[in-house]
């Protein structure tokens, strides 16, 4: 006897139902069938497509009553679940080489394919409710299409192949309108990938083909940049996961430590949490606090802290990002661990404070050790943000940002020390009786007139100021490195520096000095 070969295993979208297809022989194998099973009634086992050729992909439409059916000989079916009944065909679609990935459904009601025929080569586009279908997509022969959809009616398609140079990306705001297009000449398409949009259609992620192995690469829709996840022996993209969000592929096995790293790296969201929330992951990977970090508890008494850490535990495991453990205790999600493993036991850590012209005043903590830098923003309703900051010089032009720095302008002149109290009223006269009356103020103070105009300009209308502090952590005591503020004028940057309680250094700038300084103040773990 000889039992036959299954093949492409597909869960409706409800869980409900399981297709499958049966062959005899060795793959690709002959008498190709599409079976349908109702996973609560064992009778229910039925075939509702006999193939003429041989079945490449199934795919089921969102809720769960038709599927797709690709055909070498026939082309593209589309079959009821219930009965197997055809809705819609078209002889030409879907032939060798095209697989699974060369179909999606876009809705219910539409289904997006690959025809690699002659004359009808390229993407179409089926309403199988009416059986009309049209060609969305011409390609080159020897190019490829790899469609998907990102809900309602937005959807997407990776081209590439024959002679295009690298890859493009076309996304469809709806049924209607032209897609837009990102080309990626940078890489090389990888014609088994899948596409993977995000729940709201903003990220793309596929992969791609490097030297040696598989690349991780997204596309935001909203900015039109791509950039490379930074992931070693990918397999191929999963899922993504909402809230936070997050992207799971299939990895090849390794370290725990390197996995937590790597995992906190490519994940591609902001986790944010309370501040009791924080502390208690701070207590999970073997902390006592984080600098930066108000504490909640001090007025409490040891029950009510008990009390309160166990509401808080059951917060994150609602939110998945602590689970129960089978035999008692609990356990934090890896990339979660890396990040507050990172803010709870840096090597040097780094405070930025930045009035914004609204008047208000944003924090920025950042951690470093020798793997991972991670970014901790805190807000005054009691939210704290947790982001990922790949690579030294990643981080440089990211500090270079949120310190309001640009490199249009310099100002120029040597350093002087100035009273704190000429810097105040040199800007309250400016202020109060016009830039002259602060020229003044800095000109009886012996500063040259250049300068004094360019400083007193800065203090009078400033476009920005920030204030920068690196400490660097010795046996868990916060040794201060370097601290400085810089105040933004039209002339450019100003570096102010604490000489004594009464007096600054002032130092003219330029966005390229001051990132130096801070590269310098950063070494080793930056370089």
């Amino acid at each position: 006897m000889h039992f036959p070969a299954i093949s492409l295993l597909r869960w409706s979208p409800d869980g409900k139902r399981l297709a499958w297809v049966s062959h005899q022989g060795m793959p690709p194998g002959t008498d190709h069938r599409l079976w349908v099973a109702d996973v609560e009634d064992a009778g229910s086992v039925r075939t509702i497509y006999t193939a003429t050729g041989i079945i490449s992909a199934v795919c089921w439409s969102p809720d769960s009553a038709l599927l797709a059916i690709a055909d070498t000989e026939a082309g593209v079916s589309v079959c009821t679940a219930d009965e197997g009944d055809v809705v819609f065909v078209d002889g030409s679609g879907m032939g060798y080489p095209l697989g699974p990935n060369g179909m999606a459904w876009i809705g219910n009601r539409h289904l997006a394919y690959g025809n690699v025929l002659p004359g009808a080569y390229g993407l179409w586009l089926a309403d199988v409710a009416s059986g009309a279908s049209r060609h969305v997509l011409k390609l080159d022969t020897g190019e490829m299409v790899i469609p998907a959809w990102a809900g309602e009616e937005k959807w997407g398609a990776l081209r590439g192949g024959g002679a295009l140079n690298g890859v493009r990306l076309y996304i469809w705001p709806d049924l209607r309108e032209p897609p837009e297009v990102y080309p990626l000449p940078q890489v090389k398409f990888d014609l088994a990938t899948t596409l993977l949009p995000s729940d709201d259609g903003h990220l793309w992620a596929f992969t791609t083909w490097g030297e040696i192995d598989r690349e991780l690469w997204v596309v935001s829709a909203l900015s039109g940049d791509a950039w490379r996840v930074d992931v070693e022996t990918v397999d191929e993209v999963l899922r993504w996961v909402e809230k936070p969000r997050r992207l799971v592929v299939s990895l090849l096995p390794e370290s725990q430590e390197e996995s937590e790293r790597k995992s906190a790296e490519q994940s591609l969201a902001e986790f944010e949490f309370s501040t009791e929330e924080l502390l208690y992951l701070v207590g999970a990977v073997g902390g006592t606090g984080m600098l930066g970090l108000p504490d909640p508890f001090l007025a409490m008494t040891i029950d009510e802290i008990e009390e309160r850490l166990k509401v808080t535990r059951d917060l994150l495991v609602n939110r998945g990002l602590v689970r129960p453990l089978p035999g008692g205790g609990y356990e934090v999600e890896p990339s979660v661990v890396a990040l507050v493993r990172t803010c709870a036991f840096p090597e040097k850590s780094l405070m930025i404070a930045r009035r914004e012209k609204d008047g208000s005043i944003g924090i920025w903590w950042i951690h470093l050790t020798s793997s991972l830098i991670v970014e901790l923003k805190t807000s005054f309703h009691d939210k704290h943000r947790l982001s990922v900051i790949a690579g030294g010089g990643t981080l440089i032009s990211h500090l270079q940002a949120r310190l309001g720095l640009t490199d249009r302008r310099a100002s120029n002149g040597p350093s002087l020390v100035v009273a704190r109290e000429v810097l105040s009223s040199a800007r309250r006269a400016g202020r109060e009786k016009g830039l002259k009356a602060g020229i003044q103020h800095l000109r009886r103070s012996n500063v040259d007139e250049k300068t004094a105009h360019d400083l007193a300009e800065a203090l009078v209308s400033p476009e920005g100021y920030s204030s920068l502090v690196i400490v660097t952590w010795k046996k868990e005591h916060a040794v201060l490195e370097d601290g400085f503020g810089i105040l933004v004028g039209p002339s450019g940057p100003w570096l102010l520096r604490s000489v004594t309680s009464s007096h600054v250094e002032v130092t003219p700038a330029s966005a390229a000095t001051i990132m130096r300084r801070v590269e310098e103040s950063l070494h080793p773990l930056v370089e």
